[in-house]
């Protein structure tokens, strides 16, 4: 789940839950992205374990965050109609992040970045 192809996979065919997901973490978190742990991949079962996180979390774990296109877009969707969806995996000794918009209505993945 490393390469585009497999995560815009992964949010087409999960689009409704993490929708959902992402709307609920909203209301009770404020702004913030369903956030992938790659590393922990299943691949029996084709998925890695997911959940919200805030943008004060996601804020911790990513170098020049106040500058960053993840913070542009993790503040800046629109709650109920977009989401954001960020895998995170390790490279060596590296946190290595990639981060989509996506849209409910369409399944459109939009990739933002990629970042080592």
């Amino acid at each position: 789940m490393k390469t585009q192809a497999k995560q815009s996979e992964f949010i087409r065919l999960n689009v409704q839950s993490l929708s959902e997901l992402a709307l609920e973490g909203f209301q009770r978190r404020g702004y913030g992205a369903i956030c992938v742990n790659v590393d922990k991949y299943n691949k029996v079962l084709d998925t890695a374990p997911h959940g919200f996180m805030p943008a004060s979390m996601i804020a911790e774990i990513i170098d020049g965050w106040k500058t960053s296109k993840e913070r542009e877009m993790i503040l800046g969707y629109s709650p109920g109609r977009e989401f954001v969806v960020l895998f995170q995996y390790e490279v060596g000794e590296c946190l290595k992040v990639e981060c989509y918009h996506c849209s409910i209505l369409s399944a459109p993945v939009f990739p933002a970045v990629n970042r080592n």
